[in-house]
């Protein structure tokens, strides 16, 4: 059986599990870091430095996660010691709290496949990306390792952040009706925050990657891609993390400034024939996907 996404329940829970016992590890170890903060700071110990010796704060975003669900008058006693403890002003910590609750007040905007619920318990790798290789095998006739690749480049996209290289995923096909759009809508609800479009502009995808944070899947790319040099320097620059930006001039409150924007994301690409001109050596490249007339898989339905 499978949910109305077309996920197998074995695989959407595994994936969800995941990343659901990270935030709560790392909420669990701000909530005990700022219970210690704040009891050490009632007592009145003389010399906080030596107190931020003994227990060393946990990653700063999941502090800011936990203050964030705090009632306000708990929070207006915590925020000035965890704002010393951690070297920045009160204000500062105030502007990010309140962005984090802004963020959780409009999550019901987003597409309904972004909402992951981390699992509680670890999971066996090798018997996910077991899991995900029989998934793809099911659904779509792949070239020969394509099904130990795709499933590989998931995992890459789940841990993104954590990498310096981001090659990007493409499929490529000889004619249509061979298994791109499909494979991509596989991949569209098997990766973080994803994002599946058949066209995008120069002028709105590293936009959307500074404000969304995607899995960028760009299907049909073959129509707008081959003569844009701008958008082929834009996706080339997101492989490398430490170079993944892009300057422009942005008109703010009346007045013309220079803004940088990010390209770090993951991304695949799709589109019928040869490559453009992107640089190949940036790209986890598959062999062709091929129609076969003679082999019968399933459509995402139980």
């Amino acid at each position: 059986m499978k949910d109305k996404t077309g996920v197998p329940p074995n695989v959407a829970k595994i994936l969800d599990d995941a990343r659901q016992r990270e935030e709560k590890a790392a909420q669990e170890a701000a909530e005990e870091w700022l219970v210690a903060e704040s009891k050490r700071s009632q007592e009145g110990l003389a010399k906080r430095a030596a107190e931020k010796n003994t227990v060393p704060p946990p990653n700063e975003g999941a502090v800011i996660e936990v203050l964030s669900r705090k009632p306000d008058i708990e929070y207006d006693r915590m925020r000035g010691p965890v704002a010393e403890t951690l070297g920045i002003r009160v204000r500062t910590l105030d502007d990010q709290v309140d962005a984090v609750r802004e963020a959780r007040a409009t999550l019901g905007n987003e597409p309904a496949h972004w909402s992951v619920e981390p699992a509680a318990e670890p999971a066996d790798g090798a018997a996910l990306l077991e899991d995900l290789r029989k998934h793809f095998r099911r659904h779509v006739v792949l070239p020969p390792s394509a099904d130990i690749a795709i499933p590989l480049w998931i995992l890459h996209a789940w841990t993104h952040e954590f990498c310096e290289i981001s090659p990007i995923l493409t499929l490529t096909s000889p004619t249509k009706r061979c298994g791109k759009t499909h494979t991509m809508i596989l991949l569209m609800f098997l990766t973080p925050r994803s994002e599946l479009a058949a066209n995008v502009s120069t002028a709105s995808i590293f936009r959307y990657i500074e404000a969304e944070r995607p899995t960028l899947l760009i299907d049909e790319a073959d129509s707008f891609l081959s003569d844009n040099n701008e958008m082929r320097g834009i996706l080339n620059s997101g492989h490398t993390k430490a170079g993944a930006s892009v300057i422009r001039v942005e008109e703010i409150d009346g007045e013309l400034v220079t803004k940088r924007f990010s390209t770090w994301g993951p991304k695949a690409i799709a589109l019928i024939k040869a490559l453009p001109r992107l640089v190949k050596h940036l790209l986890f490249r598959l062999p062709p996907l091929f129609k076969r007339t003679n082999v019968q898989t399933s459509m995402g339905r139980a």
